[in-house]
């Protein structure tokens, strides 16, 4: 149950966020649907002559870096830091497109490392200890999660990208 809510939670932030543009049926990616979503997820134009690309790793952060202090202008240099290295990290690592990792945390917390929702959602990612900890058990982590765990950017964000790629390989195959 926990999944199929999770899948219609992604599908709806991916609606809401990216305009539709996955194929839903096999998460099919390609360069333009990179394109609209960059432009509907940070409200720019850019076109495929642009730096900014999958293979400019150093662009993508610094856009993501951009869309950070944008929404979060008070936040200290490090901070941003620390926020868009751990995307670029963990998105790499799960196989995932860094910008709809950002896009995630700026729908969900407006990358607020602190922000806690109703349901007791936690952190840039906004995930319930509950599910970080079916994640961490399923994906080999080897590790009790605890709440401090989820305030943790690094940690939070390594969660929430593992649990996205779970849900990509899981839904890839029906």
């Amino acid at each position: 149950k926990r999944s199929i809510w999770a899948f219609g939670i992604l599908i709806s932030t991916a609606v809401t966020s990216f305009g539709g543009a996955f194929q839903f049926r096999n998460f099919a990616y390609d360069e333009s649907s990179h394109l609209n979503h960059y432009n509907e997820v940070f409200g720019l134009k850019r076109n495929s002559n642009s730096t900014l690309n999958l293979q400019g790793g150093a662009a993508v952060r610094s856009r993501i870096e951009s869309e950070i202090k944008h929404r979060r202008p008070k936040y200290s240099l490090s901070l941003v830091r620390e926020i868009s290295g751990a995307i670029m990290q963990y998105s790499s690592a799960e196989r995932l497109d860094p910008l709809f990792v950002a896009a995630v945390a700026a729908h969900e917390s407006k990358f607020n490392p602190n922000a806690v929702g109703k349901f007791g959602e936690i952190g840039v990612m906004q995930l319930r200890k509950t599910t970080a900890q079916w994640v961490a058990d399923q994906t080999g982590m080897n590790q009790k999660i605890k709440r401090e765990d989820l305030k943790n950017i690094s940690k939070n964000i390594e969660l929430g990208a593992r649990y996205l790629a779970m849900l990509r390989d899981k839904f890839k195959r029906k």
